[in-house]
């Protein structure tokens, strides 16, 4: 049997980390040009969409994130539980913060890679290697 979670590193052969699914799906035979490859100018140089919940070490940097992004005109927030409005200001910026809430992966990492924005993680590397293995592709030795 094959376990399959979103957020742990593998312990074993037999389970493997898999990213949460966004709202967009874009299937290989699609005429449509997917969003990340479509060209258009960026508002925002970078953007937290999020709420300040999370870990007590979560919280602390969330809530910083949110207050200085609230201070910057080169930087937007939104709260979640709009996924139109959270995907056009991913679309819009350039660079998507993306702390730990709960855990340290986040659907929100996914739906900034669909929409083009390049995702900052605050945690280390080696997990996200695993998990996110297959939005990586080759862009990641570039």
């Amino acid at each position: 049997m094959l376990y399959l979670d979103t957020d742990n590193v593998a312990l074993d052969r037999d389970s493997m980390n898999v990213p949460y699914v966004g709202p967009l799906h874009v299937a290989a035979g699609d005429a449509a040009t997917p969003p990340w490859k479509l060209p258009h100018e960026r508002k925002y140089l970078m953007s937290f969409v999020g709420s300040t919940r999370g870990t007590p070490d979560n919280v602390l940097l969330r809530t910083a994130l949110r207050a200085m992004c609230e201070r910057d005109d080169a930087c937007a927030t939104a709260r979640p539980r709009k996924t139109a409005e959270n995907l056009m200001l991913k679309w819009e910026s350039t660079f998507c913060l993306e702390p730990g809430g709960y855990s340290e992966t986040r659907k929100s990492a996914v739906d900034s890679m669909m929409m083009g924005c390049v995702p900052i993680f605050f945690q280390t590397a080696a997990q996200y290697d695993e998990v996110y293995m297959f939005h990586w592709e080759n862009w990641k030795e570039s």
